[in-house]
């Protein structure tokens, strides 16, 4: 079993080699730390909204247009020219300009593919989803996970910008400590850094997810990846 989670990871490396022609959503991208305001500017009023505490989806249509909020995630369906997602996004306050008046900003973003895609299309699906060229920039890193599990599936590898200023590295704890609410001990943690975990079920890529990850046990990089052409 061990052998072929191996195997499985290397042909997941060497499908990033393979050339893609960009078929990348037309749409702006939604940028980790992003004010919860500017996301309904760009993506509009959710489909649905999800239960934090019970993961229950209560539809927009049903309860009208709610405010971004840490009681519930946004939920919207984009549709591309090479599959349809569920995008899920979720929220935690920022005080750090008014403790009395704290504004909603963009944490986490959960990317769950309609048809699961192949491992050796992975080059293709990221460049279908212009949040991940955002993160990259000019290119990523790719590092294997360990096999690491959540309700997404199995964590098969992380992708990370290859650099990062130290004005960047500083939002990306800001955001991962969710603003000063959970700081990075030392002694403890890595530093955090803006990373797209890409998850696997039976072989098949099912999830994409974005968020500020300390990566603990992220094996050594693999390969790195470029977006095709620039973002949206």
């Amino acid at each position: 079993m061990k052998v072929r989670s191996v195997s499985f990871l290397m042909i997941a490396v060497a499908s990033f080699a393979v050339s893609q022609e960009p078929l990348r959503a037309q749409r702006s991208a939604i940028k980790l730390g992003m004010f919860g305001s500017d996301v309904r500017s760009i993506l509009g009023t959710p489909q649905a909204y999800r239960q934090r505490s019970t993961a229950r989806y209560t539809p927009s249509s049903s309860v009208g247009v709610l405010p971004p909020s840490t009681e519930y995630y946004d939920v919207y369906e984009i549709k591309t020219s090479i599959n349809t997602y569920q995008l899920t996004l979720q929220y935690a306050w920022d005080g750090s300009e008014s403790r009395l008046h704290p504004v909603p900003r963009v944490i986490q973003m959960d990317f769950e593919l309609d048809k699961p895609a192949r491992i050796d299309d992975v080059g293709k699906l990221l460049d279908d989803i212009p949040e991940v060229a955002l993160m990259c920039g000019v290119e990523c890193t790719v590092a294997g996970n360990g096999g690491r599990t959540s309700y997404l599936g199995k964590n098969l590898f992380n992708l990370h910008p290859r650099t990062m200023t130290s004005a960047e590295m500083g939002e990306a704890e800001l955001i991962g400590s969710l603003f000063g609410k959970f700081p990075a001990d030392g002694r403890v943690f890595r530093p955090r850094k803006p990373t797209a975990a890409v998850f696997t079920d039976r072989g098949l890529i099912t999830a994409v997810q974005l968020g500020e990850d300390d990566c603990y046990g992220e094996g050594p990089v693999q390969t790195t990846w470029k977006p095709q052409g620039p973002a949206n």
